[in-house]
C-alpha cells in the first residue's frame, strides 16, 4: 500500500513539474523585440492597416508541409501565422509588410514576428497571406510571480499591416514609424 501511494505521489509530482516547466518555458520565450521592429503601433486597435486594405481575419494554425530529405519525402506539421487581407483600392498590391504580435492579458507585448510577403492581390479581392511561426529565442530570464502561477496569463494575437506596395512601386505606410518597412519593401523589389 505504501509503495502504491509513493508511486501515485511521484506521478503527481512529475505532472506538477511538467506543468511548471511548460509555464516557465512559455514565460521565458516571451518579451523579445527585434531591433528592426521598433515601430510604435496602437496594439489595442486590432487589425491596424493602411486605409487601402482591410484585415478580415488572422489566426495561428498548423499546416502539413511535404519536405524532401535524403531519405525521401517527410510530411511535417508546421505552425503558420495567417492573415486574410482585402484590397480595397483600385490598384493591384504587389507586397505587404506585416507583423504577428502576441500580447499578454491584452496589454503587455510578449513578442512580434515580422513578415514580408510578395503576393499579388487584385483590386477588391481578398487573399490569405502566410508565414512560418517561429518563437524567438531569448537569453533573458523571466521571473514568475505567484499571481502568474495562480492565474495564468491570457494570450491574444494581433496583426498589424505596416506597409503595402502596389504593382507600380508606390507604397502606403500605416504611419510615419512604418516608413522603414516601406523602404525594406522597395529595396527587396529592386533585388
Amino acid at each position: 500500500m505504501k509503495r502504491r501511494n509513493a508511486l501515485q505521489f511521484s506521478l503527481m509530482s512529475l505532472r506538477a513539474q511538467a506543468a511548471f516547466l511548460i509555464l516557465v518555458t512559455c514565460l521565458s520565450l516571451a518579451r523579445v523585440s527585434f531591433a528592426q521592429t521598433t515601430n510604435n503601433f496602437d496594439l489595442h486597435n486590432v487589425g491596424n492597416a493602411p486605409p487601402q486594405v482591410t484585415v478580415l481575419e488572422h489566426e495561428l494554425r498548423y499546416e502539413s508541409r511535404l519536405i524532401h530529405t535524403r531519405r525521401g519525402p517527410v510530411n511535417l506539421l508546421v505552425r503558420m501565422a495567417a492573415m486574410k487581407l482585402r484590397n480595397d483600392s483600385d490598384r493591384k498590391i504587389a507586397a505587404v509588410s506585416w507583423y504577428f504580435v502576441v500580447l499578454k492579458n491584452r496589454e503587455e507585448e510578449y513578442f512580434r514576428l515580422p513578415y514580408t510577403t510578395f503576393s499579388a492581390i487584385d483590386p477588391n479581392k481578398s487573399k490569405t497571406l502566410k508565414g512560418f511561426f517561429r518563437v524567438p529565442r531569448t537569453e533573458q530570464t523571466q521571473t514568475i510571480t505567484v499571481d502568474d502561477l495562480q492565474q495564468p496569463p491570457r494570450y491574444q494575437s494581433v496583426v498589424i499591416v505596416t506597409c503595402i506596395m502596389f504593382s507600380d512601386g508606390a507604397v502606403s505606410a500605416l504611419n510615419d514609424s512604418a516608413k522603414a518597412d516601406c523602404d525594406r519593401l522597395q529595396q527587396a523589389k529592386q533585388q
